[in-house]
């Protein structure tokens, strides 16, 4: 990622807290005024975290308070009781916002690939080898446990021929969770997000 695509995420954001009337009118503003931001702890909020630590949000006003949520019910939860202002991840979320929960969100939308991967572990040779197994995903009403069912269907493994088993961020014990047996899959926001134990 360059500069130019950090100084631009970053500055997205501060244009996004401006619209909710978060900062004052003018960036060189004596006190600077604190907004909560919500993200995914994977590579996709590296901007965020760059933005903090050069200062580019500083220098705008504005001082983020930033959150590494738990998972796509905390934050979606976390957002609809006012926690933070901000939440930087899939538009998914805020859809169910809208649709779910009856709550107004403002959407800033860019694009990406998504992280759209399936990953599983060496003894899975063909998506029928899932059958009977436990797919670990986020949450499994968000876009990427949606595309999991999506693309088991298309290969002919249908709801019911395996159990989706929510995580959130969990730990998992010694291994992530996409390699604890016997989950031996998991959508791309899972495997991204699972973290050992600290060793007692």
């Amino acid at each position: 990622m360059t500069s130019r695509q950090i100084a631009c995420s970053a500055a997205a954001i501060s244009v996004f807290a401006i619209a909710l009337g978060a900062l004052a009118p003018s960036p060189a503003a004596a006190q600077q005024s604190t907004i909560g931001v919500n993200a995914f702890p994977n590579a996709k909020a590296l901007p965020l975290h760059a933005g903090i630590a050069k200062g580019i949000f500083a220098r705008r006003g504005l001082r983020l308070d930033l959150e590494l949520t738990e998972g796509a019910t905390a934050q979606r939860q976390g957002f609809a009781a006012g926690k933070f202002q901000i939440v930087h991840s899939a538009i998914d979320n805020a859809v169910y916002n809208v649709e779910a929960v009856k709550l107004d969100n403002v959407i800033l939308s860019g694009g990406d690939q998504g992280m759209n991967e399936f990953f599983v572990q060496a003894d899975i040779k063909s998506f029928a080898d899932l059958r009977g197994r436990i797919l670990v995903v986020d949450a499994p009403d968000t876009a990427y446990a949606l595309q999991l069912k999506k693309i088991l269907a298309q290969h002919g493994v249908k709801e019911g021929d395996y159990t989706i088993k929510p995580v959130g961020r969990a730990s998992c014990g010694s291994k992530p969770c996409w390699r604890t047996r016997p989950m031996p899959a998991a959508s791309s926001t899972c495997r991204s997000r699972c973290r050992p134990n600290k060793p007692a």
